[in-house]
């Protein structure tokens, strides 16, 4: 069968159609010891940052102002007793464990409702969430429920010990310095009404978030991934430089921001960091077309299934669930191992939402 290559586009670099973001925060820091301190520790991200979200909004609501603003809305109504019932259903059901559901049969209805609670959280609250991101504590976990104690695994995990001493991230930063929009070539082959497939990373504190938007079936969704992605560079002076930037005015003037942003010595060092959120993305698309062809090809072989067949257990609407086999999160997982494994300049750590920290 004819692979199909997961060649994506390139949007834009840091601002798409979304407002630009200036910061206030500078000063210097290691990658040993610079993240996990409090000193940039906020409750919420700033009035700016939150605007950067509108362009996610505007898409997913066609641009009608009223649907955004009647959202936005809603999102600042949720009542503090959120946190509590999004704390209670980490506890049963923590996201990288896709098969909590099935493993946990003697909790079976408490896990079924912290699943559809996160589920729902994710899909219509994440606005709030991303709002409150320094209340989300985030656990170094890429394996999930495939850690099976090997000692390349286990040395992960005492990398992560010996580099931060702590296995959790608290976002200490409430700051969002860019953004980054990059468009996924849907396979043709895939006879799905998936279109304008786009992953859009936010980048902040050490790493980024992520979130994807997307068309199917003529209506526009948006998919938040419920993960923290750290950078680590080999170099020991990792600084907070400034960067400016152009952009124009409401009156088409140019005027010059300036952005801090996590680089090195070099202001062109920065593009490490976009290009290994690029390269993260290109393989996480590159595993998936992998593992359809791989099992097209076993199904002819052994005359199981047909690739109709294979291609509806394995479509882009099953890529896009929570708790599930067939997600994205497999592919993370081997598209991160390899990333790693290329570069050992470079290290990609994925964090998977676990706690609530209210104060």
């Amino acid at each position: 069968m004819k692979k199909f290559l997961a060649i994506n586009k390139l949007l834009s670099f840091s601002l798409l159609s979304l407002v630009p973001i200036v910061t206030s925060s500078c000063g210097t820091s290691s990658v040993k010891n610079s993240v996990d301190s409090n000193e940039q520790a906020s409750t919420s991200l700033s009035r700016e940052s939150i605007a950067s979200f509108d362009g996610l909004l505007n898409y997913v609501f066609n641009n009608n102002q009223v649907a955004v603003e009647n959202f936005k809305n809603s999102q600042d109504q949720i009542l503090p007793a959120k946190f509590n019932e999004v704390k209670q259903a980490l506890v049963w059901a923590p996201p990288f464990y896709v098969n909590v559901l099935e493993q946990n049969s003697e909790l079976k209805k408490q896990t079924s409702d912290s699943i559809n609670i996160l589920k729902d959280t994710f899909k219509n609250d994440w606005y709030w969430m991303v709002k409150n991101i320094s209340k989300f504590i985030y656990q170094f976990n890429p394996y999930g429920q495939l850690y099976d104690d090997e000692a390349a695994q286990k040395q992960d995990f005492d990398l992560i010990e010996h580099l931060y001493g702590r296995l959790d991230k608290k976002i200490n930063w409430n700051e969002i310095f860019y953004i980054l929009s990059y468009k996924i070539q849907v396979d043709p082959d895939a006879n799905e009404t998936f279109k304008d497939l786009t992953a859009h990373f936010y980048f902040l504190d050490d790493g980024f978030v992520k979130f994807y938007t997307y068309e199917n079936q003529g209506k526009q969704n948006l998919f938040f991934v419920p993960d923290y992605f750290k950078i680590a560079l080999s170099d020991d002076d990792i600084a907070l430089v400034d960067l400016t930037a152009n952009q124009e005015n409401s009156n088409g003037n140019t005027t010059t921001k300036n952005y801090k942003a996590i680089s090195l010595q070099k202001e062109a060092d920065q593009e490490k960091y976009k290009n290994i959120a690029l390269d993260f993305e290109n393989k996480i698309w590159e595993k998936w077309t992998q593992k359809i062809d791989s099992l097209i090809e076993e199904a002819k072989e052994f005359g199981s299934k047909t690739e109709e067949e294979v291609r509806k257990e394995n479509t882009y609407e099953k890529f896009f669930q929570y708790f599930s086999n067939v997600s994205y999160v497999g592919m993370q997982f081997k598209a991160i191992n390899e990333l790693n494994a290329s570069n050992p300049k470079t290290k990609l750590f994925k964090y998977t939402l676990r706690w609530i920290d209210e104060n």
